[in-house]
């Protein structure tokens, strides 16, 4: 057998039996050099946890991923973006309004208030502060404009015209997923997709109440 396959072999069975090591184990179960343990699991392919400093390590077809790429064994977390600042930049530039600091606490299993708090003075990410904690958004600018208009809505608990709050969400995030719709557009998609009824007009007043401007192409009803 060759050495590559034959170490291979013998990390698989170690994983195998446990899902996450310390590369230090790992050099002593195997009686290699760290440093030889490295190019083995680079070779094979590997995770590094973005908890305990990244000293956690499993291989690549372990873990099994949620919605947001992340995985948690034993109470060590591994994520898809790999180090704990792109996870959470990530995370951030996915949403429809971003989160607050408790809820990506919360989410990540590990206090992140620290690293958020850098990564908004380095610019990593935006935030506002519409009550009484901050909501994390992204610092692109083009998904923070739309993240803060969902924001605005979802605080608005005066319902808009007719529109509920609810349904105003519903309406931003559809324009959101599709910023080229029309009034018209997003008020079929909305009563095809949902079953949610609200007029064009009502959009259009949505939208000049809270001083969110689209394309002039874009308002055609």
């Amino acid at each position: 057998m060759a050495p590559f396959q034959k170490n291979a072999d013998l990390l698989g069975q170690l994983f195998f039996d446990k899902k996450c090591w310390q590369i230090d184990e790992l050099a002593g179960k195997l009686d290699y050099a760290v440093i030889s343990v490295r190019r083995l699991l680079l070779q094979v392919g590997y995770y590094s946890s973005y908890t305990h400093n990244g000293r956690w390590y499993t291989l690549k077809d372990i873990p099994v991923f949620n919605v947001h790429g992340l995985w948690q064994h034993d109470a060590i977390g591994f994520s898809k973006r790999g180090t704990l600042i792109n996870t959470i930049q990530h995370i951030i530039d996915s949403s429809h309004s971003g989160y607050p600091a408790g809820t990506l606490c919360s989410m990540l299993a590990t206090d992140c208030r620290a690293v958020l708090t850098q990564m908004y003075q380095k610019s990593r990410i935006d935030r506002i502060k519409p009550q009484a904690q901050f909501v994390y958004l992204s610092s692109d600018k083009h998904i923070t404009r739309r993240q803060r208009m969902i924001c605005a809505v979802s605080e608005d608990k005066v319902p808009i015209g007719s529109i509920s709050t609810e349904a105003a969400v519903r309406v931003l995030v559809e324009f959101i997923n599709n910023p080229s719709l029309s009034f018209a557009q997003i008020s079929a998609n909305l009563k095809n997709k949902m079953s949610i009824r609200v007029d064009p007009e009502q959009i259009k007043r949505l939208f000049e109440q809270h001083g969110f401007k689209k394309k002039p192409l874009d308002l055609k009803s």
